[in-house]
């Protein structure tokens, strides 16, 4: 489980670069529950 972890991590910066860290990156930051919770 561990291992799964870092991957999906690993994931999650690649896609965020695809779309460039912009305004788009924040409001997608705030919109996630998840975000909010960490």
């Amino acid at each position: 489980m561990t291992a799964m972890e870092p991957k999906a991590t690993a994931m999650e910066p690649q896609a965020t670069t695809t779309t460039k860290p912009t305004k788009t990156d924040l409001m997608k930051t705030q919109l996630s529950p998840s975000n909010k919770a960490e």
